[in-house]
């Protein structure tokens, strides 16, 4: 990635958030890779397959975009 830019990680749901230049972009979490999808987008990933990044709470499964 670094012909696209600068790319940092943190630590967060047990794996690394991506960012380039402060934004979010993908998810590194249980050794999957994660993008970050919107309604412009979403139908792309799922018609390859992707799916979303989902998480337990102390009470209820999470779906993260």
């Amino acid at each position: 990635m670094s012909d696209w830019a600068t790319v940092s990680a943190r630590k967060m749901f047990g794996g690394y958030g991506l960012y380039r230049e402060g934004l979010m972009f993908a998810l590194i979490a249980e050794d999957e890779l994660f993008f970050k999808a919107d309604s412009n987008n979403v139908a792309q990933f799922e018609r390859a397959g992707s799916r979303p990044f989902v998480y337990r709470s102390k009470d209820r499964s999470v779906q993260m975009s």
